[in-house]
């Protein structure tokens, strides 16, 4: 390794961009400067022995869950669009083949289920009662307004959860908190006025997405209650059949059929659960034992540019003026809101072996 590369390495750990370990950046670049696998080249800056080994497993491989979590779970309303079926049947099986796939994980974890109180039953009952009402407002909303716009409406979750877990005291919210809100208040009124001169439709569809995102807010403050005494699997694993039911029993009362699909359809059903339900969330909370939660929900703010990205090329449909000056102030005033929890959490220490502790509710789940 040359001397330029290490008076790079001195200036990267002089401004602080090194994450989720202080050495990653080490490793890398010595990579990408000897351009071999030598495995102990000592670093002069920090003396530790980095090994390739060692960035595939901590350093790159968290960045490259978040990123397949991020555009895994972006490609869920494109699903929804090219599945020939109500919304309602869409989000039963969504939310039921992944009950099923799951089932066989969580059975064994029934030990942490007897622990629980009565009462912590009846909130993940609960939870999944909201985790239902999420997908089928949601997923109702693009039968109405566009992708550009019901994605970035719902992405609002986190506004709704901060004002949410103000009211419930969980948290505080601090004047940038309140800054980004009104921020995100102010691009959705810039989207619902464009929309005013499309008819009733778009409005309906907006204002279903964001009831699902107040839905997704419930859910994530009630997972937040219950994660500190139960595992993640431990939880989904209550909630997810509960949503289910709660789903399959909606189907039945608008008296949808669950029979009678194309084959595309099916496979959009399928895709739907493997993909964003479970690959996406699963990547994105795999994610969260390297990164703080903050950090990946910021980084989910790229989900609806991408299902943006993904409309304009799959199913022709672009962006108006207004939605994306709209969805830019929504998107920058969840930032500001995010990054004021962030500093407001700074307190927290990193846990051993580099990894920042997550904290808040899981990612999974509540969003698409």
């Amino acid at each position: 390794m040359g001397g330029g590369t290490f008076g790079w390495l001195r200036v990267t750990h002089r401004l602080g961009v090194i994450s989720p370990h202080p050495y990653a950046i080490c490793a890398l670049a010595q990579v990408v400067d000897l351009g071999s696998d030598d495995l102990m080249a000592p670093c002069p800056e920090c003396y530790l022995a980095c090994d390739t080994h060692w960035l595939r497993r901590t350093a790159i491989r968290p960045y490259l869950g978040m990123f397949l979590g991020v555009v895994v779970v972006s490609c869920a309303a494109i699903l929804i669009r090219l599945a020939e079926a109500p919304p309602l049947v869409i989000a039963a099986y969504r939310m039921g083949i992944a009950s099923l796939v799951l089932s066989p994980l969580a059975l064994p974890l029934r030990r942490e289920w007897r622990r629980m109180r009565t009462r912590d039953i009846g909130l993940a009952l609960l939870s999944g009662l909201f985790l239902a009402l999420h997908f089928a407002l949601w997923i109702t909303s693009l039968d109405y307004t566009s992708v550009a716009s019901s994605v970035v409406l719902v992405t609002t979750t986190p506004l709704f959860a901060g004002v949410g877990a103000h009211f419930l005291r969980q948290d505080r919210l601090t004047g940038r908190t309140v800054a980004g809100i009104l921020i995100s208040l102010a691009g959705g009124m810039v989207i619902g006025f464009g929309d005013l001169s499309l008819g009733w439709r778009p409005l309906l569809g907006d204002t279903l997405a964001l009831l699902g995102a107040m839905a997704a807010a419930c859910y994530f403050l009630i997972g937040r209650r219950l994660r500190p005494n139960l595992s993640i699997l431990g939880y989904i694993g209550l909630v997810y059949p509960a949503a289910a039911t709660v789903l399959l029993l909606m189907v039945w009362g608008w008296s949808n059929s669950l029979t009678g699909y194309s084959g595309q359809t099916y496979l959009m059903f399928l895709l739907l659960a493997l993909g964003p339900q479970l690959l996406g969330h699963s990547a994105l909370n795999w994610a969260l034992g390297y990164f703080p939660a903050t950090l990946v929900a910021i980084a989910v703010l790229a989900e609806p540019v991408v299902a943006t990205v993904l409309a304009i090329f799959v199913l022709g449909e672009s962006p108006t003026t207004a939605e994306v000056g709209g969805g830019v102030l929504i998107l920058v005033g969840i930032y500001v809101a995010l990054r004021s929890s962030r500093r407001a959490s700074q307190g927290a220490q990193p846990a051993a072996g580099g990894r920042a502790t997550p904290s808040g509710p899981p990612s999974e789940g509540g969003r698409q």
